[in-house]
């Protein structure tokens, strides 16, 4: 039977629950494929900041929890998550025909009416309550009365993550790292389909719209820390005055422009051995994020590293664009910025743990293998051995192989692998 073909049925209803709509990453990316793939999907959250995570996410109706009724929520939701477990499990999904989740946190856990098929997408186990729990809690990380009320309610939450991880029909990680660490914390197993990666976006420029420089700002616009020298311009305009792209990129020259640090300030990112190692070297930092860790760049910065703050998502590309090689200092689940470094032509340098092994290669990037200021020292070094060597074409074909295409035909198939045996949700699905 072809889909649709049931008579007079109605559209099949979708809900797509995700931990929080705060910014757009990662797991911001991968919900806005689902939403692509679903349409007419609703959207349920814990609590939203309204302009944070594109237009196409927010064009779907999104239902919050009580959560979103706190005053000042956006700026210390994370302080709330002895209660995230219970705010989840309040949404009411009656009458919906399939559930799936994207979660790191409690999104997995929601309250599914018997009957309805539920596919957890998983970004990781809640990190901060397993293995990643001192790199948030330890000490320096956080004050002695945050520490205690961690430490306090750990096991609480440790056992909601693991009993509620046996409710989805079917688990899918988002890299094998992550499901390495879903059978050791909960004890099942999950199928792999990685997270894609917006080639358009880090390969062409729009047209008519004039590039955005990848510069630091001027005195009195974003912090950035170090002397007042100018900028350093990474490589040379291409043709015309444009900025070179992908793959027709030029490799960088030697001992010219900045390396690059992007993402979230957590704690787990690593920000703190990146700014260690540059100190050592002299070479320039450039940093841009926000997040828990901005406190300690705050805390003052050597000359030769520039903090951006938080930038906007048209000067991402132009910075990927504009560096040597991006430094990527975490142990992380999958980790998107790496794939976004690549699709610009540029290549990475990284800690040799989790879902980097499993997009970078030795011809796109340099690992190293302790999470110490000296082995990113000894990595930087080597990478600026080998950097005439880096081809972009190389980095941005390694990119392409993981498509949005490809993402949106591995998350079909396991959809309808899920309804067989429900014909009357399969043939109802909207492609």
């Amino acid at each position: 039977m072809l889909h649709g073909s049931w008579p007079n049925a109605p559209a099949m209803r979708v809900a797509l629950v995700h931990d929080w709509l705060t910014g757009r990453r990662g797991g911001e990316l991968v919900l806005a494929q689902l939403v692509r793939l679903f349409p007419a999907s609703e959207l349920f959250t814990l609590l939203r900041v309204p302009g944070s995570v594109g237009a196409d996410v927010e064009s779907r109706p999104i239902h919050t929890s009580a959560l979103q009724r706190v005053p000042g929520i956006e700026h210390r939701y994370r302080t709330f998550l002895p209660l995230m477990p219970s705010a989840i499990r309040a949404f009411d999904l009656r009458g919906f025909d399939l559930v799936i989740s994207s979660s790191h946190c409690v999104a997995k856990g929601v309250r599914v009416p018997p009957g309805t098929p539920h596919l957890a997408y998983v970004h990781s186990p809640m990190r901060y309550m397993w293995d990643q729990f001192d790199a948030y809690f330890g000490p320096g990380r956080a004050s002695l009365p945050v520490r205690l009320a961690a430490t306090a309610t750990r096991p609480f939450l440790q056992h909601w993550d693991r009993r509620t991880a046996a409710a989805p029909d079917a688990l899918v990680a988002n890299s094998r790292h992550v499901a390495q660490r879903i059978a050791r914390f909960w004890g099942r197993e999950a199928d792999v389909i990685h997270p894609p990666v917006d080639l358009d976006r880090f390969a062409v420029q729009q047209p008519g719209a004039p590039p955005v420089q990848a510069q630091p700002p001027a005195p009195g616009g974003r912090p950035w820390s170090g002397a007042g020298a100018p900028p350093v311009q990474a490589q040379p305009p291409a043709p015309g005055g444009r900025p070179w792209s992908g793959a027709g990129a030029p490799p960088v020259q030697a001992q010219a422009g900045y390396f690059l640090w992007l993402g979230a300030l957590a704690p787990y990112k690593r920000v703190d051995l990146a700014v260690e190692a540059f100190r050592r070297t002299g070479h320039l930092l450039w940093i841009a994020g926000d997040g828990q860790d901005a406190r300690l760049l705050r805390a003052g910065l050597p000359p030769n590293v520039r903090w951006l703050g938080k930038v906007s998502d048209a000067e991402v590309p132009e910075l990927y664009r504009g560096a040597r090689a991006l430094v990527f200092p975490g142990e992380e689940d999958f980790g998107i910025a790496p794939l976004e470094a690549l699709a610009a032509g540029r290549p990475v340098i990284a800690l040799a743990r989790g879902g980097a092994l499993e997009t970078l290669t030795p011809e796109t990037g340099v690992f190293f293998e302790e999470p110490t200021p000296e082995a990113l020292v000894d990595a930087i070094h080597r990478f600026e051995a080998a950097e005439r060597g880096f081809d972009p074409a190389r980095s941005r074909a390694r990119a392409e192989t993981f498509s949005e295409e490809r993402f949106r035909t591995a998350i079909r198939s396991k959809v309808e692998a899920l309804l067989t045996g429900r014909p009357d949700l399969r043939d109802r699905l909207p492609w």
